[in-house]
């Protein structure tokens, strides 16, 4: 699916590492580090804040991530088995 920030899986997100764009990746722990440098919260706090609202933004904006994927497989409803 494509947006102003890019196309999954193509050009600047072209470039993975187990399944993770690496741009997306390295600029959420930026984005980690500026928040620990701004408030004095724990690095391991803000990464997993920000590494968790991500995942709220790919979804609100039907961006098709592993991520996604992989978290709408865990609670989808198990396969009926017939009699």
């Amino acid at each position: 699916m494509g947006s102003a920030l890019g196309v999954a899986e193509q050009g600047v997100h072209a470039p993975s590492v187990a399944g993770t764009a690496v741009v997306d990746y390295v600029l959420t722990l930026v984005l980690a580090l500026a928040t620990t440098k701004a408030t004095g919260v724990p690095l391991p706090l803000t990464t997993a804040t920000w590494m968790i609202l991500g995942v709220i933004v790919h979804a609100a904006f039907k961006v098709d991530t592993r991520t996604g994927r992989w978290l709408r497989a865990l609670v989808a409803p198990a396969p009926r088995v017939s009699d």
